[in-house]
Parts: C-alpha cells; sequence; structure tokens
C-alpha cells in the first residue's frame, strides 16, 4: 500500500515540504505529476506505470534520508 497525497499546487509551492513527507514514505502528486499522468492514461492506459514511478520518487526519498541519519 502507497499512501498518496494530492494538492493543485505546483512543486515550488510545496518543496520544502515535499521532501520531508515522501521521506516518511508518501507520495505526493502534485499539478505537474497530475498533468503527466493524464496525459499518459489518454494515450497509453498504464496505472502499474504511474504507481511504480510515485513508488520510486517515495523510495528514493527514503533512502535519502535513511543515509543522512545514518550518518549521525
Amino acid at each position: 500500500m502507497l499512501p498518496v497525497i494530492v494538492t493543485s499546487k505546483p512543486n515550488n509551492e510545496i518543496k520544502a515540504d515535499l521532501e520531508e513527507v515522501q521521506g516518511k514514505g508518501v507520495a505526493v502528486v502534485t499539478r505537474e505529476i497530475m498533468e503527466a499522468a493524464l496525459s499518459q492514461t489518454i494515450a497509453l492506459p498504464d496505472a502499474e506505470s504511474i504507481y511504480n514511478q510515485l513508488w520510486e520518487s517515495v523510495q528514493s526519498k527514503q533512502n535519502q534520508q535513511n543515509s543522512f541519519l545514518g550518518n549521525f
């Protein structure tokens, strides 16, 4: 299961919060991500690909955060 927060705000408006939330394992769908996802589903619906992209973004942030915390 992947927890998700959806916002109509663009990335630049929530940048500070974005890294913190993703570091806790929550995917954030911003305006840009929603627009890209919608354009992908119109041409070739692939929900699995969209899910995998969100999952990988969260895992990447968690790994970065864990590496940083491991240095203390």
